[in-house]
């Protein structure tokens, strides 16, 4: 879930960043262009804001913001997209796929919408048809941020029981971008799993040179140390937890496992 959050912040952010139009042709005044291009810049604009209001956790503004945009200029893809992660937050499920759809059917090769739709249809069991979103994202040639698919792709892959392939997929998200933390977490995560303890050390140091703790990453960080009868480094990683996640379902569970 946290690392849903990160990559619906970024595919958030890239609404705003990625809004900017050509510079219409010259029109008459009050001709059918100038209104149409008015109606799309007042729509990129109520997108931004609702996105805006989204990011800081107003929802109902968002989806005023939103649905003014989609009612000034229904064409504009961004503002479906950004339409439809606030439905999903809703829990308005129906609703939220069909603009997801609408926004892929405006722009296909939108690289955001994709990895944000297969995150959506992977939460609700429909594994195959998640994964094809991803590839199609991570197609794009001008995907900035592939790793975010990638890392999705394979958290995808565990949901549906796909070790291999998940690990293949967050591979392929550390050759695209060594320094992506979160597929660090999870490599480190496999790798203890399958017993292979230095290599999951090896991992969370680099996730540590790059990258603050979450309880989570800290909770793992335990882990390891645990196994690896690290009684200094676990002291340490206990220290943090307890200091700057005090309130955390982590460090309740730490404080459960110093009472036994």
């Amino acid at each position: 879930m946290r690392f849903k959050s990160v990559v619906l912040s970024l595919g958030l952010l890239g609404l705003v960043g990625c809004s900017s139009l050509p510079t219409p042709p010259p029109t008459s005044p009050n001709s059918p262009g100038e209104m149409e291009s008015n109606n799309r810049s007042a729509a990129e604009l109520n997108t931004q804001l609702g996105v805006g209001y989204l990011q800081r956790g107003y929802r109902d503004l968002a989806v005023e913001k939103l649905e003014r945009a989609l009612e000034l200029d229904s064409s504009y893809a961004p503002a479906h997209h950004a339409y439809a992660l606030v439905q999903e937050m809703l829990g308005q499920d129906a609703l939220a796929q069909s603009h997801f759809e609408r926004a892929l059917r405006l722009n296909p090769a939108d690289p955001e919408v994709q990895n944000n739709y297969g995150t959506f249809l992977c939460k609700r069991g429909k594994y195959d048809d998640a994964q094809q979103a991803f590839s199609r994202a991570v197609e794009v040639p001008l995907y900035a941020t592939p790793e975010f698919a990638y890392t999705n792709s394979g958290r995808c892959y565990l949901a549906a029981g796909q070790r291999p392939e998940a690990e293949k997929a967050f591979a392929q998200a550390l050759v695209t971008n060594g320094r992506f933390a979160p597929a660090l977490l999870q490599m480190a995560q496999m790798r203890l799993d399958d017993g292979d303890v230095q290599t999951a050390r090896q991992l969370m140091q680099r996730y540590e040179q790059i990258s603050q703790h979450t309880p989570a990453s800290l909770w793992l960080a335990l882990s390891i140390d645990r196994a690896l009868g690290d009684n200094e480094a676990y002291a340490s990683h206990a220290l943090i937890l307890r200091g700057k996640f005090p309130d955390s379902e982590e460090a309740r569970q730490l404080e459960g496992l110093k009472r036994r």
